[in-house]
């Protein structure tokens, strides 16, 4: 999705960061701290190598970043209390 925006950002701003398609999961948290490598040769399953935006490099990531974790989190809370609502019509 952010592709196409990536030059709206200096090239400081980003890291690349490998994603196995292994069955799993990794916290958030390390990927956040970029912990989940970057050479696609070493990868135990098939993998691709993204450009992810990393915060503390500038200003406008950061704010960016707070926009995109705001916006996600409206739309969570949306669809939890749409369930809630279903579930209660349902009793």
């Amino acid at each position: 999705m952010l592709k196409q925006y990536s030059n709206f950002f200096a090239e400081k701003v980003f890291d690349e960061q490998l994603y196995d398609m292994s069955d799993k999961i990794h916290s958030y948290k390390d990927y956040a701290a970029g912990k989940l490598g970057k050479d696609h040769r070493k990868a135990a399953a098939p993998a691709t190598v993204m450009r992810v935006l990393r915060r503390g490099r500038s200003r406008r990531v950061d704010m960016f970043l707070d926009w995109l974790v705001s916006i996600a989190s409206v739309v969570a809370e949306t669809k939890l209390t749409q369930r809630r609502r279903r579930a209660h019509s349902q009793h």
